[in-house]
């Protein structure tokens, strides 16, 4: 696992889950933060919003990500395929 700097907030029913100064809310649907004593490292678990796969069962298939979550995939450690592999 990757650790990243994280600051979450909440104002009303609007929030901001930043990752590494990058606000990545609009593609988050639930979070958990867990830090306590004992505990070496605080952990974040996102829920994230994809749009869903335009095609089951093709050895083909394009998949498609929402706005945003390549981006907050990224800077939690994902390597995107190459041009030419996507």
């Amino acid at each position: 696992m990757s650790r990243h700097d994280v600051e979450i907030s909440v104002e009303g029913s609007r929030g901001k889950v930043l990752i590494d100064g990058q606000d990545i809310a609009h593609c988050v649907t639930d979070l958990t933060f867990k830090a306590g004593v004992g505990q070496d490292v605080p952990t974040l678990t996102l829920d994230l919003r994809f749009i869903d796969v335009p095609c089951l069962g093709s050895r083909e298939t394009e998949v498609l990500l929402g706005q945003g979550a390549e981006e907050a995939l990224v800077r939690l450690g994902w390597t995107p395929p190459h041009a030419d592999q996507r």
